[in-house]
């Protein structure tokens, strides 16, 4: 019976030793670290466009609060992580992004993908193949520029390798392309003059899509579905800053597609 007792005694400890180890390893392959996004590149073509050679180039002005979603695979890992921009320059200009992320104790090869805007934390959205995003049906505009709230763009897959037992991450060369389309109306009323505009709404044949509830491939940076979805946007300006209908141009974001005719 000594025998027995003596024996049961020792797996006893084994199994605790064995369980110590094996969380004291999960702790630690999965530790978060900050990371950093910097070398951002946000300005894109917006075409049709007034500028050189018929192309306006744009770039988002970032405020503070804005962030980015930020997805990562591999040695680093992450789903819809908030990123939000630092280092804002006087003309809007994103300096950084800054959040956290896991890693894996030994290091090795990542990819980051991120998309903006961020909206929220959703337990749901793990997928970066099939990210959620939304195409706002009511955008708020400038008077001369198009709302950066329903600007999506997203990132090129950033390739790196992670040391082991890092503390830290800086991601240099974040590049955002566009992935919805711009477009651009231009409205001229010279007998209204003085007149400012509320509102400009354009709307579709309905099985065309404006704008909706989406998910976008975060590895090809192009719309998968649409789960929810208008065929009608609407353009909302503030009494303010409102432009005068007798000549401007209203800018939306909407679903990127080739519309025929009177659709």
């Amino acid at each position: 019976m000594k025998i027995l007792r003596n024996i049961c005694l020792l797996l006893a400890s084994l199994s605790i030793l064995a369980c110590c180890a094996k969380q004291g390893e999960e702790t630690y392959v999965q530790a978060r670290i900050p990371v950093t996004l910097s070398g951002v590149s946000t300005k894109v073509a917006l075409n049709p466009g007034t500028g050189e050679g018929g192309v306006t180039m744009y770039t988002p002005v970032w405020q503070s609060g804005d962030a980015l979603a930020v997805f990562a695979t591999g040695a680093v890992e992450g789903s819809n992580e908030k990123f939000t921009v630092e280092n804002i320059t006087s003309e809007g200009v994103a300096g950084n992004f800054r959040g956290s992320l896991s890693v894996k104790q030994e290091g090795g090869p990542y990819t980051i993908y991120a998309i903006q805007p961020y909206l929220g934390k959703d337990e749901s959205n793990t997928e970066y193949t099939a990210c959620k995003s939304e195409i706002p049906a009511v955008q708020h505009p400038a008077s001369d520029n198009i709302d950066s709230k329903s600007y999506i763009a997203v990132s090129y897959p950033i390739e790196d390798v992670i040391p082991a037992s890092a503390k830290s991450l800086d991601v240099d060369g974040l590049m955002l392309k566009r992935v919805t389309a711009p477009l651009v109306l231009a409205i001229k009323a010279e007998e209204a003059a003085g007149v400012k505009a509320a509102s400009v709404t354009i709307t579709a044949d309905e099985s065309v899509i404006l704008s909706g509830k989406c998910t976008v491939n975060l590895e090809n940076g192009e719309i998968v579905a649409f789960s929810e979805y208008s065929s009608t946007v609407t353009a909302q300006y503030e009494k303010l800053t409102a432009p005068a209908i007798s000549a401007f141009d209203a800018w939306f974001m909407v679903k990127p597609q080739t519309l025929a005719a009177g659709s």
